[in-house]
This record gives structure tokens, C-alpha cells and sequence, in this order.
């Protein structure tokens, strides 16, 4: 039988830290003017950013995949995992690039229009539908993973297992919040 249990061992450190360097990373990916043809001053720290993004959620993925399936000694230490690899999807997978790309800026009106169809954009042209796939997907996923999600803190919070559950509420938050921030602009950009 598994126990309810969890340790500061169990804690998903890892998918934390990176949570928080993204998070602090947000407002300067946020600031990026559109690219520049044909040369881009900001290509290179462009290219890093996506990259870091990118990777940031492919590890988080990872510590949560062990955590579900290599880690079967406490059930306290999914939640917290779940909760901040979507939030690194979020913000990692699904507006790093839409941001450090410079899209934001021009749906929000601080440059003018410009053709930015993602097909020609990093990391479509690195790994193809393989980026935009999965945040497809989410648009779905979602409707399942934040029902669960509630349902594990009011659990944790019921077996008083407090910090994982105060976790776990953070990245739902955080996920939450970006993705609905994103809206339909994003949408209309990813499908263009």
C-alpha cells in the first residue's frame, strides 16, 4: 500500500527552480521586438531563450514521469510534479517562443503588423509539428488536468500535507494564469 506521505526529498525541487527562473525570466521574453530581416541583433539570446524554455519543460516532464512512475513510495509528491510541469509547459513550451519571438508585442500593438506565421518561426522550423502538437493537445487536456489538480490539493490539504499542497496550488495558479492570459490571440497565431 502506498502511503501519504512526503518528505523534503520527495519535493519537486528541480521542476521548482526551474519554474522560477522562468517566472523571473517572463518580463524580459515579454519585451522582445518583433525580428529583424536579415539581421537580428537579438537572435542569438532568442535562440537561448526558446532553448531554455524548451528544455525547462522536457525536464520538468521528466522529474514528473519519475515521480509517477519510478517513485512509488509517496503519493504526496505527484501532485506538486503535475501542477509545475504544466506550469512549465505553460509558460516554457507554449509562450517562450510566442514571446522572445516578438509576436506578443505585435498583437499588442507596440510594433506594426508583421507576418509571423510560426511555420517559419523557431522551434517549428527546428522540430515541426512535434512543438505545436502538444500544445494542441493541452487546449483539451486541460479540461481534465485542472479538475485533478483540485482534487489532489483538497486531498493533500485533508491529510495535512501542507507544503505539497501549497505547491500545488502555486503552479495550478500559475498555469491558470498564463494560459488564460494567452487567449485566442495565441490560438489564432499557433493555427495561422
Amino acid at each position: 500500500m502506498m502511503k501519504y506521505t512526503t518528505t523534503t526529498a520527495d519535493l519537486p525541487w528541480v521542476p521548482l527552480a526551474l519554474l522560477a527562473a522562468l517566472l523571473s525570466l517572463t518580463p524580459h521574453a515579454m519585451g522582445f521586438p518583433p525580428r529583424e530581416w536579415p539581421s537580428d541583433p537579438f537572435a542569438e539570446e532568442r535562440v537561448l531563450m526558446v532553448v531554455f524554455g524548451l528544455l525547462a519543460t522536457v525536464v520538468a516532464g521528466v522529474h514528473f514521469a519519475v515521480a509517477m512512475f519510478g517513485n512509488r513510495r509517496s503519493l504526496a509528491s505527484l501532485p506538486p510534479s503535475a501542477a509545475l510541469f504544466v506550469s512549465c509547459f505553460v509558460i516554457g513550451w507554449r509562450l517562450f517562443p510566442y514571446w522572445v519571438l516578438g509576436v506578443y508585442q505585435v498583437k499588442t500593438g507596440a510594433f506594426p503588423w508583421r507576418d509571423q506565421d510560426p511555420k517559419s518561426l523557431i522551434p517549428m522550423t527546428w522540430i515541426g509539428d512535434l512543438w505545436r502538437l502538444p500544445i494542441l493537445l493541452f487546449q483539451w487536456a486541460v479540461i481534465i488536468v485542472v479538475p485533478c489538480l483540485l482534487i489532489a490539493i483538497g486531498i493533500l490539504i485533508w491529510k495535512r500535507r501542507f507544503v505539497p499542497a501549497f505547491i500545488t496550488v502555486a503552479g495550478t495558479s500559475v498555469a491558470a494564469f498564463f494560459f488564460l492570459r494567452s487567449g485566442e490571440d495565441y490560438m489564432g497565431w499557433l493555427l495561422d
